[in-house]
């Protein structure tokens, strides 16, 4: 019986010293930091004028193209000021914006939301990027 425990005993301390060899500061998770900027291309099919401002008049048709090439596109939203014009799900559209309602001052923005890239992030869940794109408008009256 003695020698029983004895061997248990040995055990448990050749275990418990075992343990002792991990140093305790080792990063055992391998997390990779957030990318600060996702690249993403925006082409607008308008008007500009040579300082990249939309140029408006009347009621103007927009084109649009987006690129995620390092992530998933899922949707895209754009904005004059804080009211929202155009939501799609689809990385290239068209709308129309009614230029007679708006003063000088405005921007249109757009906001798209993507998803990682890799299959393990889409299918658990993974990381959400939002990323936002703005161009000043310019409005000239019509005669």
């Amino acid at each position: 019986m003695m020698k029983k425990q004895l061997y248990y005993l040995s055990l448990l301390i050749l275990l418990l010293l075992c343990g002792c060899e991990v140093a305790l500061h080792e990063n055992y998770v391998g997390i990779d930091p957030l990318q600060p900027n996702i690249p993403i291309e925006i082409n607008l099919d308008a008007e500009q004028n040579a300082n990249g401002e939309l140029l408006l008049t009347g009621s103007s048709s927009v084109k649009f193209q987006i690129d995620t090439p390092k992530t998933k596109f899922l949707l895209a939203t754009f904005y004059i000021g804080n009211m929202s014009i155009h939501e799609t799900h689809y990385p290239q559209g068209k709308f129309d914006i009614n230029s007679r309602s708006l003063t000088e001052n405005n921007q249109l923005r757009c906001v798209i939301i993507s998803k990682g890239g890799n299959v393990c992030e889409q299918v658990y869940g993974g990381r959400t990027y939002i990323n936002e794109r703005c161009w000043s408008i310019h409005v000239i009256p019509q005669n």
